[in-house]
């Protein structure tokens, strides 16, 4: 079994990443050029207690597409989001520096069960870390959760969820 990192090593990691990749995106900044995961959008559903939604959703699933996340992108609309898939289940650390939307962060446990909504605030550095074990965060444009009644326990479908928590 693969040894668990405790939260504050994690935020190290985070840290790390940001100074390998930082300035790589501060110079993308400044020419004007976003990057963008090169993934076409696939179909995610959210199962909540009363109905299903539907999202086209981006995967981020390697170090570099995880820390480039939505940074540089001005909008996303209303039905799309990214998903990130870390690898292994285990606490989660995000930020928003460089990000520009307001976002709503859904942490999903290995279970394809959401254990943890999080709000996010454009350019800030706060860490967003739930006490929870997490294997995906899904992040949509801010209010979309309340909205639709997305809470913990629904369940999300979607290829790269369902490899490691087995389609139902």
């Amino acid at each position: 079994m693969a040894r668990r990192l405790p939260l504050k090593k994690n935020l190290l990691f985070v840290m790390l990443l940001a100074a390998v990749y930082g300035p790589l995106s501060a110079a993308l900044a400044q020419s004007g050029t976003a990057m963008v995961l090169e993934t076409d959008p696939v179909d995610l559903v959210i199962s909540t207690f009363e109905t299903e939604i539907s999202f086209r959703v981006e995967v981020a699933d390697t170090p570099f597409e995880r820390q480039q996340g939505l940074m540089f992108r001005k909008s996303m609309p209303a039905d799309h989001g990214m998903l990130f898939e870390f690898g292994e289940t285990r606490q989660v650390a995000m930020w928003m520096k460089n990000t520009y939307i307001a976002l709503d962060m859904v942490f999903i446990g290995d279970d394809g069960r959401i254990n943890a909504i999080r709000q996010a605030t454009p350019h800030s550095l706060d860490i967003v870390a739930p006490q929870t074990q997490t294997r995906f965060v899904l992040e949509l444009n801010a209010g979309i959760t309340g909205k639709n009644g997305i809470a913990v326990g629904a369940k999300v479908r979607h290829p790269v969820v369902d490899a490691i928590a087995g389609g139902e």
